[in-house]
């Protein structure tokens, strides 16, 4: 995680042309995000699996991170929009102000960043902290509320400081990739398979697979004419709604 607030920082001060053509709907930090939060999911579903026991109750918390992964991973390429190339609904069209099909791009700006500090800083940061008191650990037990590591709690906290004070353009993309890292290792640290040699090879899986699904990405549809005509109309679209807002 803080590898990647590294990197963004030196992108922006000594590579700013990478640094914005990286930011973009597509690019290598786009497809990275999500295969971090695709691969988190995996992760948390395989430690619901290794916590359920017959005499307990199901690990509901690890299986609703998994579908929240899983979601988040999906609003991020909008669902297949571009991949596929067909055209959303109608409400999506006239309420997304990027023309795609996704949630995030709907809900005003300042309930999107509240709602993503409290995920970032109540899961990652306070709640390993509040489970130090014995009450707090002994409630969270019974519900079965499983903390992340006090370990993480610095890059959570980090991520969430990052976006709140958002120094850069698109720093809300970084940060993205940033929590989705993060539940990545700690989904992995779950699911039995949290040492740092694997950590570290699971960041550099994440980071190979965004740059190599980029490259995929363009050489399947830098020719393709169907999807140029989207492209097309999508770009009518938006300036329709720049010309009459």
């Amino acid at each position: 995680m803080l590898g990647t607030l590294a990197l963004a920082a030196w992108l922006h001060a000594q590579a700013p042309d990478a640094y914005r053509r990286g930011v973009q709907e597509d690019e290598a930090l786009e497809w990275a995000t999500f295969w971090a939060f695709a691969l988190a999911s995996a992760a948390y579903a395989v430690a619901a699996r290794r916590a359920w026991r017959p005499e307990r109750a199901w690990p509901w918390f690890f299986a609703g991170l998994a579908a929240f992964c899983a979601f988040v991973a999906g609003e991020e390429i909008s669902w297949g929009q571009r991949l596929l190339g067909y055209r959303p609904p109608v409400y999506f069209l006239a309420n997304n102000f990027q023309q795609e099909l996704n949630l995030h791009n709907i809900v005003e700006g300042d309930l999107r960043k509240l709602a993503f500090l409290v995920v970032v800083l109540g899961y990652g940061a306070v709640l390993p902290l509040l489970v130090r008191v014995p009450a707090v650990a002994r409630i969270s037990d019974r519900v079965g509320i499983v903390p992340p590591p006090l370990a993480f709690v610095p890059a959570f906290a980090a991520t969430g400081i990052l976006y709140h004070l958002y120094p850069w353009s698109h720093t809300g993309e970084w940060a993205e990739a940033m929590l989705g890292l993060g539940l990545l290792c700690v989904g992995l640290r779950e699911a039995g398979h949290g040492s740092g040699r694997r950590l570290a090879m699971a960041g550099a899986v994440v980071l190979a697979l965004g740059f190599g699904t980029t490259q995929l990405w363009w050489a399947m549809t830098s020719d393709d004419p169907h999807r140029r005509e989207l492209a097309e109309a999508e770009r009518a679209a938006l300036r329709q709604d720049l010309s009459t807002a």
